[in-house]
């Protein structure tokens, strides 16, 4: 059994979402699903608890899936951000994953809800991975640096003529 997973979700259809869910269940994630339709309510949830993952429909009578995206990136950017939606449009597939998204689901095509879930947790936890290294690496230059500058000093006050 896979770890507990924090799932926000944007899905104004009840059905739709207990689908999902059902679906995640299926996959093996014990799920703890928070489900919003509005804008003021995905700012408070994401406000509230950032959640594993974001499942978000990209057509909503109040709110838009391309307009909780770009909230996403700058509330919880490290937080992986799949769309699920019944819209089949290849240039709106490719335009949400130009615009940040971790993956594209088909509600027609959710028995892959799980990998594309587990693929993009498994990319985010590599991403922070490297950003912590990268981190380490410019902590270490830094005070490489700055170790050889007092050694240079030392040196010049040693060998002074």
């Amino acid at each position: 059994m896979k770890p507990s997973l924090h799932v926000l979700m944007i899905e104004d259809s009840a059905a739709d979402a207990e689908i999902l869910e059902r679906q995640l269940g299926q996959a093996g994630w014990t799920c703890h699903v928070r489900r919003v339709a509005t804008k003021d309510q995905f700012l408070r949830e994401l406000h509230q608890r950032v959640p594993d993952v974001i499942l978000s429909d990209h057509g909503l009578p109040a709110f838009d899936g391309f307009t909780a995206l770009a909230i996403a990136r700058m509330q919880c950017p490290d937080t992986p951000f799949i769309f699920v939606t019944g819209a089949a449009k290849e240039t709106l597939a490719l335009e949400t994953l130009q615009s940040g998204a971790a993956d594209y689901i088909l509600k027609h095509r959710l028995e892959t809800l799980g990998s594309a879930v587990h693929r993009a947790l498994r990319e985010a936890e590599e991403r922070a991975r490297r950003r912590q290294a990268e981190a380490e690496c410019a902590r270490l230059l830094k005070e490489a640096r700055a170790t050889r500058a007092k050694f240079e000093a030392m040196r010049a006050l040693l060998f002074w003529p």
